[in-house]
């Protein structure tokens, strides 16, 4: 998705747990072959569960994409868990935003 928002124009502020994983992401071969600069940006959210997390991430954004990948492993009840939290920390703060467009993509693995 974040490949797609680039080609098609779009300043992208992505969410990251950590510099290394900004880090990682402009290292990947997709990213680099777009050379991005300035189109691409990273706000740094250690902690997804806590209340007010994406606040800052969020100001001045037109459009808010909550991108969560299905993990398959034996803690998968936990990630489940964190993606549902992430989703309504990110709905409650755009509930009231007139001014914010938003669309919801629900996807299940195949």
């Amino acid at each position: 998705m974040l490949v797609e928002a680039l080609e098609a124009g779009f300043h992208v502020r992505a969410t990251v747990r950590s510099a290394a994983k900004a880090d990682k992401i402009l290292a990947a071969p997709s990213i680099k072959r777009l050379n991005p600069g300035n189109k691409l940006e990273f706000a740094n959210v250690p902690d997804m569960l806590v209340e007010g997390a994406y606040d800052e991430a969020i100001k001045g954004a037109t459009f808010a994409i909550h991108v969560a990948s299905p993990l398959v492993s034996a803690y998968k009840v936990f990630f489940i868990f964190l993606l549902v939290q992430g989703k309504k920390l990110i709905l409650r703060l755009l509930v009231g935003r007139r001014a914010m467009t938003w669309r919801k993509y629900l996807s299940s693995p195949p």
